[in-house]
């Protein structure tokens, strides 16, 4: 869930600027509603976030919901309340971490469980 919601939140993000920008090249005028833009790319980066902090009773680390909830933080920081894109791109790509270092942990319980030892590391 934790990757699904971070390609849902920069393709809402990123996905809806660069559909937009191409369109205008062809001549096509968009209004884009940028609330609701902006909570569809709050929604996913909650989930996102949201799904490190449950990776806590997987696999019993701290770090990737820590990591998480500073990502989500800082993107919503970003939409919300003082845009500057380096906030949300540093939001973004902490989050990603965090979502990337909740799965290792996931599959390396998975592993831990399954008897796989650490071969399959």
């Amino acid at each position: 869930m934790g990757a699904l919601g971070l390609g849902m939140a920069l393709l809402a993000c990123y996905g809806t600027l660069a559909a937009v920008g191409l369109l205008g090249l062809y001549g096509v005028g968009l209004m884009l509603n940028q609330t609701v833009w902006a909570g569809a790319i709050a929604l996913f980066t909650v989930l996102a976030a949201a799904s490190t902090v449950a990776g806590v009773w997987v696999h019993g680390s701290c770090g990737p919901p820590a990591c998480g909830l500073l990502g989500g933080e800082l993107v919503l920081y970003a939409l919300f309340v003082d845009y500057h894109v380096l906030v949300e791109l540093a939001g973004f790509l902490v989050l990603g971490a965090a979502v990337a270092w909740d799965l290792y942990r996931r599959r390396r319980n998975e592993s831990r469980i399954l008897g796989l030892g650490e071969a399959s590391h």
